[in-house]
Formats: structure tokens, C-alpha cells, sequence
């Protein structure tokens, strides 16, 4: 398309009639369709990062379910992006609405449930075995989400109304 307007430009002889209405008029579609692709290429490249950005925090996501117990998931998912950590908490943040840190704590506090239900390990080894670095940090990131101590959780799960055997 730019070819041919380009070519009907430089077929123009300045003795015909119209020239420069006619010049006028192909250097307009020239830029007309120039800022078409330019404004397409651009929302396509767009696009594209949202999909690169998409992708990254899906893979996150996908990894942490799957290693919430390292407590090093964090800087082995931003080494395996090939990102800063930095720059993984605020892609996440943007496409998530949430704190990356909160979002790890949450899957790390559901499967810590699993476990304390389980009643076959103590309420430090569920702790460590979720990625928390001991039992301080775990009990109080379970009581910041749980509003009670894993412990409490623990001792009081058999008595639930809802629990099924």
C-alpha cells in the first residue's frame, strides 16, 4: 500500500493538472497510513508485553504452588523468570491486585491447614515443611491470616461442626 502511494507520487509530472493537490494529497495517505502502523505496531508491542507480563505471573503462580515449601521460592522464581524480585513483586502486584508476599503467605497458610488437619506432624515441622524459616515467623503469619495460633487451629480442628470424616 505505502509502495503505491509512494509510486503515484513520483509518477506525477509538475506539468499535469492538479499537481500539487494531487502531491498533497498522496503525501497525506503516506502519513495517514504510516501513523495507522505506527499506532498498530504499537498496541500490538502492547499487547505483547501484557502477554509476556501475563505469562511471567502465571508461571509464578504455578511455581509457587508447587515449591511453597522453599523458603527461597521467591528468588528462584525471579532467577528462573530471569527478572529482579523487585521487578516480579511489582508485575504481580500490577496484574494481581495483591502483594506477592501475601499471596505466598495465603497458599503457604492453606496447605499448613492440610497438614495441621492431618494431626500427624507437629505444629513446627508443618511450619518448616511450608516454607516458613521457623516457628515464630509461622505462627505469626498463621494468626495474622487465621485470627488463632496453628496450634489453637490444631487442637480444635476434631471439634469443628463442618469436619468431615
Amino acid at each position: 500500500m505505502l509502495n503505491y502511494f509512494f509510486t503515484e507520487l513520483l509518477e506525477n509530472s509538475p506539468s499535469s493538472p492538479l499537481y500539487n493537490e494531487k502531491i498533497k494529497i498522496n503525501l497525506q495517505k503516506i502519513l495517514l497510513l504510516l501513523t495507522d502502523i505506527y499506532y498498530n505496531s504499537h498496541s500490538e508491542s502492547d499487547a505483547l508485553l501484557n502477554q509476556t507480563t501475563k505469562a511471567r505471573v502465571d508461571y509464578a503462580i504455578e511455581y509457587f504452588q508447587k515449591n511453597f515449601s522453599s523458603p527461597t521460592v521467591l528468588t528462584d522464581t525471579a532467577q528462573k523468570l530471569h527478572i529482579s524480585i523487585t521487578y516480579l513483586e511489582r508485575i504481580f502486584r500490577k496484574t494481581m491486585n495483591t502483594n506477592l508476599h501475601k499471596y505466598l503467605t495465603a497458599i503457604r497458610i492453606i496447605n499448613a491447614k492440610r497438614l495441621l488437619e492431618s494431626q500427624t506432624m507437629t505444629v513446627s515441622e508443618v511450619g518448616l515443611s511450608c516454607g516458613f524459616n521457623n516457628l515464630v515467623s509461622f505462627s505469626r503469619a498463621f494468626k495474622r491470616v487465621e485470627g488463632y495460633s496453628p496450634k489453637e487451629y490444631q487442637m480444635n480442628f476434631d471439634k469443628t461442626p463442618n469436619h468431615h470424616h
